[in-house]
């Protein structure tokens, strides 16, 4: 597996590349975070993934949904998982949290020194 999972309450980290041989793996995690509550499946340091990947997110929202759970999936705005999540039209399907870019507001905050 080239893609690492580290786990906390309520948030699966994924990193690296994930593909097809990580998704039971991923599954699993997963819905582990289900059976103990609502799961952010954090996605920001994901390099690279495979539509197995996608299709464990999708699986992974509609067990959510039947547990009467929830789950969202954390990226940042504008990199390649989000572009590829919009593209596919899933991102209202997978309830995306988009964070600010962390950049944002230290170009906002140089402009004020002006």
């Amino acid at each position: 597996m080239n893609g690492q999972m580290q786990s906390a309450a309520g948030v699966v980290a994924l990193q690296g590349s994930l593909r097809l041989a990580d998704a039971d793996a991923v599954s699993a995690r997963v819905l582990a975070g289900l059976a103990e509550g609502d799961v952010i499946v954090d996605i920001t340091d994901l390099d690279g993934f495979d539509a197995s990947i996608v299709q464990v997110l999708l699986a992974a929202q509609v067990s959510a949904r039947r547990m009467s759970r929830r789950l969202w999936v954390d990226l940042l705005p504008d990199s390649a998982p989000a572009l590829l999540l919009d593209q596919l039209c899933l991102t209202e399907a997978l309830d995306l949290i988009a964070r600010p870019d962390p950049f944002a507001t230290l170009n906002d905050d140089l402009k004020e020194t002006d």
